[in-house]
Order: C-alpha cells, then sequence, then structure tokens
C-alpha cells in the first residue's frame, strides 16, 4: 500500500471585501475565514487543482457575529473550490414479490 503525506493547498484571496464593516471586525470575520477554509479544505479538499474559482462566491450578508460572517463566507469560497456535485436521487424501493397463485 502507497501512503500519501498531506496535501498541501494553496489559496490566494487578493482582496476580501467587507463593506460598512469596523476593522476590528474586520479582523474577526478574516480569522473566522481562514478557520473554517482551512478546516474545510482539510475534511474535502478540491479534487483537481483549479487555476482560479470556478464562479464567483455569492454575495454573502454581512449580519451576525463575525464568527457567522466568516464562516459564511469560508463555504462559499469552499464551494466555488469544488467541482459541481451531481445531483442525488433516491434509488426506488424494490418492488414487493408477486404473491400471485401461491396456495394459502
Amino acid at each position: 500500500m502507497v501512503s500519501r503525506g498531506p496535501q498541501r493547498i494553496r489559496v490566494q484571496i487578493d482582496e476580501l471585501v467587507l463593506e460598512g464593516v469596523t476593522q476590528a471586525r474586520r479582523d474577526r470575520v478574516a480569522a473566522a475565514f481562514e478557520r473554517e477554509l482551512g478546516r474545510l479544505l482539510r475534511a474535502a479538499p478540491p479534487a483537481e487543482r483549479p487555476a482560479a474559482l470556478r464562479r464567483p462566491p455569492p454575495v454573502v450578508p454581512l449580519h451576525g457575529s463575525a464568527d457567522r460572517i466568516g464562516r459564511a463566507l469560508a463555504r462559499s469560497v469552499h464551494a466555488a473550490l469544488a467541482p459541481p456535485q451531481p445531483l442525488r436521487t433516491r434509488e426506488p424501493a424494490p418492488a414487493a414479490p408477486d404473491p400471485g397463485g401461491e396456495p394459502r
């Protein structure tokens, strides 16, 4: 069995715009963002190495705690790095055996 060491993932974000957020709160949002994005990438790394985001991350409302905002931003960036997931559908339940013709 071949064992591979941990994969190193480097994410460069040129600018994170948090309009209307104080500098002190920005620092807390950024810290929560970094923690959550790191956790998400360790738990579910992208299958391939994207050169850039596959789609722009959605705009995240800036209400709630700094921690909540940072986690929401991280989830949106992580989702943009990951390949689109196929829709899951439920398998139909197996049909009951036909009891036709069996004497009781």
